[in-house]
């Protein structure tokens, strides 16, 4: 096969000093890579991201925008899927943390070995191809998603035998409002003293129900509803799969019929009954 028909990688450089900038650009075309674009600010970076798509980008944390670059990680990595390397000078404790909530694919101090800037960016291309291929396994599996029960009888029925007056009706409301809305649901957070609930639609991505989160968990978990942290119920049928968010936490990715895959924290004691119940949520 003619070498110069293989894609090569796309790379976008985040580098708020020119010459360094270019000196890096030489570096990966070496290595033949394609560098697709030159960002100093967290504004261009982002358009060029979005713009280029590329496999990967190598982001200094310092910029010249109000966003540093962990900031400008967060959206590239979370919202455009794309991994990221960072290139530093800085090395503090307070920043490394910042910007391991980004889920970094590596970290590299400068000045770093050209050596060791080439085997993070393989490792990183592998992973993620890896890593793509299983969440595409998984979106297809659920390209056509279960459309949850809704028939919410039983709870109903529960409800009516044991309340009477105006929390009787309250009840009934908030079993109303879930059923209007269970196509679109995707999951019910507790919020102060009552829950709400996120849905799938651009024009209402939020309802607030007037009912405690309490009060919906003791008739819908283990129905309609999972519990997956104290504070988070979910519908089974929209769950992807779960994997980790750093070192500590864990995090479940939803998908709905029209938006992109969202994730919400997994409580890390409900882990194990995940594990039994939903093995297939781990394969990721």
């Amino acid at each position: 096969m003619d070498k110069n028909n293989i894609k090569r990688p796309k790379i976008l450089i985040v580098e708020d000093r020119r010459l360094t900038a270019e000196d890096l650009k030489e570096t990966l075309e070496g290595f033949n890579y394609t560098v697709c674009g030159i960002a100093a600010t967290s504004e261009m970076a982002i358009q060029l991201a979005e713009e280029k798509q590329p496999d990967l980008v190598l982001m200094d944390i310092v910029l010249k925008s109000k966003k540093d670059g962990i900031e400008t990680a967060h959206y590239t990595r979370f919202h455009l899927d794309i991994p990221v390397i960072y290139l530093t000078a800085y090395a503090n404790k307070e920043m490394l943390e910042r910007a391991k909530s980004t889920d970094p694919s590596g970290y590299l101090i400068k000045p770093f070995k050209e050596q060791d800037l080439y085997f993070a960016i393989e490792i990183t291309l592998h992973k993620h191809k890896m890593e793509s291929g299983n969440k595409q396994r998984h979106s297809n599996n659920h390209s056509q998603l279960t459309e949850p029960k809704q028939d919410l009888t039983p709870q109903i029925q529960k409800i009516s035998m044991q309340h009477s007056g105006n929390e009787k009706r309250h009840l009934f409301q908030a079993m109303n409002e879930i059923e209007q809305r269970l196509k679109n649901l995707l999951y019910v957070q507790a919020k102060g003293r009552y829950c709400q609930l996120a849905l799938d639609l651009s024009q209402e991505p939020c309802f607030d129900l007037q009912i405690s989160f309490q009060q919906l968990e003791t008739y819908c978990k283990d129905s309609i509803f999972l519990k997956i942290h104290r504070s988070y119920l979910i519908i089974p049928e929209r769950a992807l799969y779960i994997k980790k968010k750093n070192t500590r936490d864990f995090e479940l990715w939803l998908k709905g019929y029209s938006s992109n895959p969202i994730s919400i924290p997994v409580g890390r004691s409900y882990l194990p009954e995940l594990r039994n119940s939903h093995p297939e949520w781990f394969a990721y």
